[in-house]
């Protein structure tokens, strides 16, 4: 299990930067409720952090599998911070679904290292496999009526295994697993 955070610009001061290309060396400053309330508290200066970056407009997760699988994800050095911002350097950014193919996941890498509160349902989860079976990703995003912390789900074919991307609520840690 990898996890990584998911960044909501929309309303907040760095929505405009996420609008356009974002490139590797660039600074920007980040409002901590983007990731959720004190966000920053916790931090350290030079800390690492990787995220999955929502549409600036709307802060919707896709519900289709292209447009998922392009959600920029953003490696990134926390620089000058308080308990509700920070300037951060962009190290790194790619298509999620780039990223997700080309992580190196260990062979026991799957949902049983994912705590039970966080795992998708299980109908879900099983559907979206069934469905695999004939695309290269497949997506399913909560209709927010859904218990638990998992808003949405891509599962993805890579080269030697499958791979499930999973973005959790706000305050809780998204992750990528293998199937």
């Amino acid at each position: 299990m990898i996890p990584f955070d998911l960044y909501r610009p929309a309303g907040t001061r760095s929505k405009g930067f996420f609008e356009g290309p974002v490139r590797a060396a660039s600074v920007v400053g980040l409002d901590g409720a983007g990731f959720h309330d004190g966000y920053f508290k916790t931090r350290q200066t030079k800390e690492l952090l990787s995220f999955a970056v929502l549409p600036a407009e709307s802060n919707a997760i896709p519900s289709d599998a292209n447009a998922f699988e392009n959600l920029s994800f953003v490696e990134a050095e926390i620089g000058e911070h308080d308990e509700e911002q920070s300037k951060v350097t962009i190290r790194s950014v790619q298509a999620i679904g780039e990223w997700a193919r080309r992580t190196w996941l260990p062979a026991k890498g799957g949902f049983d290292l994912v705590p039970a509160e966080l795992r998708p349902p299980a109908e879900v989860l099983a559907n979206l496999r069934e469905a695999l079976r004939s695309k290269e990703s497949v997506v399913w995003v909560s209709d927010g009526a859904a218990e638990g912390p998992v808003a949405a789900m891509c599962l993805i074919k890579c080269d030697s295994d499958r791979r499930a991307l999973v973005l959790c609520k706000q305050g809780t840690d998204s992750y990528l697993v293998r199937l």
